[in-house]
């Protein structure tokens, strides 16, 4: 079997590194019209909300913004958070805490 991935952003290469960490011997190729640097993706951990649809109630984007937030915190602090899973180590590594910023 051979997989082609169609998208470097979060979810494309996301989905190729599951595949991959799962099948480490199956060939996965991903196809893209951009790669990083040049994807929507490279910004998104600096830049979050729901902007494709501007309709979106406030309330919920709240509410996601502040359940995101949380789920960066506590694997910033190094706890095990129960919704990723075997994703917590991956996740982990990829949250930093800024010197001087309470969490």
């Amino acid at each position: 079997m051979r997989v082609v991935v169609v998208g470097a952003g979060i979810i494309g290469t996301t989905s190729a590194f599951r595949l991959k960490k799962q099948f480490p011997d199956l060939p996965i190729k991903i196809v893209a019209a951009e790669h990083s640097p040049d994807t929507t993706s490279d910004i998104a951990a600096g830049w979050w909300e729901p902007h494709l649809d501007p309709d979106t109630d406030p309330l919920l984007v709240r509410s996601w913004a502040g359940e995101t937030y949380e789920l960066c915190a506590a694997l910033a602090r190094g706890e095990w958070v129960e919704e990723l899973g075997d994703l917590n180590k991956d996740m982990a590594s990829t949250v930093r805490r800024l010197q001087g910023m309470e969490v």
